[in-house]
């Protein structure tokens, strides 16, 4: 049976699942409110003129919309009995990304967050190794993620979580990836001339603190990241910036590991679990900047 995906969205971010669709050869169309027919033209594929439409002609939906839109979206897609890949965040609230995992599950439906950095191999070698044991305990762990701040509104916006959710929520889930459970975070953000700043410690159940920061910042600013892990046994690095041998597209291999889960039963890199707990920590932080300090 060929999988068929609906793609809700047409903005930047639904190119680079666009063009994963294209890869794997799966036939797929677009739903968006009132601005697909320049991205149905440019990737030939049918635009649907309502979500409902999308819904019936497709296998998995992909929502690749405005974080404010997800909960309605997602929501409708597992009551049509559609699997789901969803952009992160799921949701800016823990309360609302539980109820999507609640009506998966009631649904009997998949549901996972598209938390691609897990499928970048620099990242996914050094997830190996840790959970390999390589380095012994770890004793630090610092990521760091900056870039051009987005032109739209919704980012910035409370609705859409701003830079410590939008942009830093990919090294939350690193960090719980790499050393487990979130019991205390501390936050601090602050303006310049290089743009907006935010500094995050998250203190993990194991007794380790990582440290995270991200920067949106003026026009033209490039896109970097980087991950630095040590144990008492040794140390990993990547900085995005470092040369690097051509690789499939990590859109591509979050598409097939995904579909693969839904349609095969396969474990997935990434589970509905984790992208709740991703937004659990990033409202933590958020609060942690209101207050000074936050648990999970």
């Amino acid at each position: 049976m060929t999988v068929r995906i609906g793609l809700a969205g047409a903005g930047a971010i639904a190119h680079a699942h666009a063009q994963s669709c294209w890869d794997l050869g799966l036939p797929f169309g677009v739903y968006a409110r009132g601005h697909a027919g320049d991205f149905s033209r440019r990737w030939s594929i049918e635009e649907y003129e309502t979500y409902d439409s999308l819904l019936e002609a497709c296998d998995i939906v992909l929502v690749a919309t405005p974080t404010p839109s997800h909960e309605e979206l997602v929501l409708k897609a597992l009551a049509a009995g559609r699997d789901v890949i969803c952009e992160k965040p799921l949701t800016v609230d823990a309360e609302a990304a539980q109820r999507l995992a609640d009506a998966a599950l009631a649904a009997g439906r998949h549901l996972f967050p598209a938390h691609v950095v897990r499928w970048f191999p620099a990242y996914a070698a050094i997830h190996e190794r840790v959970a390999s044991g390589e380095l012994g305990p770890l004793t630090s762990l610092r990521l760091a993620r900056a870039g051009a701040s987005p032109w739209q509104a919704w980012f910035h916006e409370e609705s859409g979580g701003g830079l410590t959710t939008d942009l830093m929520i990919h090294d939350y889930d690193q960090a719980l990836w790499l050393a487990g459970e979130v019991e205390e975070v501390r936050a601090s953000r602050w303006h310049d001339e290089g743009g907006e700043h935010a500094h995050v410690e998250l203190r993990h159940t194991g007794g380790l603190t990582s440290e995270i920061d991200g920067t949106w910042g003026p026009p033209g600013t490039p896109f970097t990241t980087t991950v630095d892990v040590r144990g008492e046994w040794g140390t990993l690095h990547h900085d995005s910036r470092d040369p690097s041998e051509p690789y499939e597209s990590p859109y591509t291999s979050q598409l097939r590991d995904l579909v693969s889960a839904c349609t095969e039963g396969t474990m997935p890199r990434v589970t509905i679990e984790d992208g709740v707990h991703a937004v659990r920590v990033a409202e933590a932080v958020r609060e942690a900047l209101r207050g000074g300090g936050a648990t999970t």
